[in-house]
């Protein structure tokens, strides 16, 4: 959330960011304070600004922050979550599409990773002795467990 100050009545605005905005858009607490202490040093004495305006950004901007607290922590659980549904599956036999072929492949999955871009399996190929990474969106069928 950006605020700015209408230069004629010297009163607060305020205007929703986008959810895209950068790292380098979003305005965190101490941004926010030195903002609204410029605010309060050169707002014109003979109108200051309302209580109700300051307690609103105030209000405003604590619900913001905690709110962003709030999606940290559960992006936290989802991460955890789909790393402990993918760890289910180690052991167990995995028919997939390879993403770069398009080819079916069987194989074991020997182990998960969680990365950015979401869950992904390491699998072992049936026939062979090298291990490769592949999306879990790419797992088309999940059988028992696989018997080395």
């Amino acid at each position: 959330m950006q605020y700015s100050t209408n230069s004629v009545t010297n009163t607060p605005t305020s205007t929703s960011g986008t959810a895209s905005a950068g790292k380098n858009q979003q305005m965190d607490q101490q941004a926010f304070l030195k903002l609204l202490m410029a605010q309060l040093q050169y707002q014109d004495p003979l109108e200051p600004m309302d209580n109700t305006a300051f307690l609103s950004q105030t209000a405003q901007f604590n619900a913001l922050s905690q709110q962003e607290q709030s999606n940290t922590a559960l992006q936290s659980l989802l991460s955890l979550q789909s790393l402990t549904g993918g760890s289910d599956l180690i052991g167990k036999n995995v028919e997939l599409k390879d993403p770069d072929t398009g080819l079916g492949v069987e194989g074991a999955v020997t182990s998960v990773v969680l990365r950015e871009g979401g869950l992904s399996l390491v699998v072992q190929p049936q026939g062979t002795q090298v291990t490769k990474e592949y999306p879990l969106s790419a797992v088309v069928a999940v059988g028992q467990q696989s018997k080395n």
